[in-house]
């Protein structure tokens, strides 16, 4: 008898740390990974000048991991589209596009937006918000990682 309450207390503290760690499949568009990544950065920044716990700030270095490849992936299609479609500015810093190519470049572009991206994440926990100002655009764009 008493293997089997050993054997029940180690599984439900096995379905707990499941739980506690469980990882959701998302499926996402790239425009709410561009906007989810954009408002992360900014929770990151303010993080940076509080003293969050350990733990945390981990949760959140580990979601930007996770976020990574698919952002660069955006990163590299935004601009072989802008490439394409439009020329450098004369200080080389910004993509113009070309009138005559608009069209073409929307197209484009808002099917690279609508593309669908599957991650795999653990959710966080809204206590990593405490004392992170956010507008209420920002919290929308993060929303689907809160616990």
């Amino acid at each position: 008898m008493s293997h089997t309450r050993a054997f029940n207390r180690a599984r439900i503290l096995s379905l707990s740390k499941d739980k506690l760690h469980s990882r959701k499949k998302m499926n996402i568009t790239v425009a709410q990974l561009a906007q989810a990544v954009d408002t992360l950065n900014h929770v990151i920044e303010q993080a940076r000048a509080k003293a969050l716990p350990v733990a945390h700030q981990r949760k959140l270095k580990r979601l930007v991991e996770a976020f990574a490849p698919e952002f660069r992936a955006w990163e590299e299609d935004r601009i072989a589209c802008f490439q394409k479609y439009g020329d450098l500015n004369e200080d080389k810093t910004q993509y113009l596009v070309r009138p005559a190519e608009l069209e073409a470049f929307n197209t484009e572009f808002n099917a690279i937006l609508a593309a669908q991206v599957e991650l795999n994440l653990s959710p966080l926990p809204e206590e990593i918000l405490t004392g992170i100002d956010l507008t209420f655009d920002q919290v929308s764009a993060i929303d689907f990682l809160l616990a």
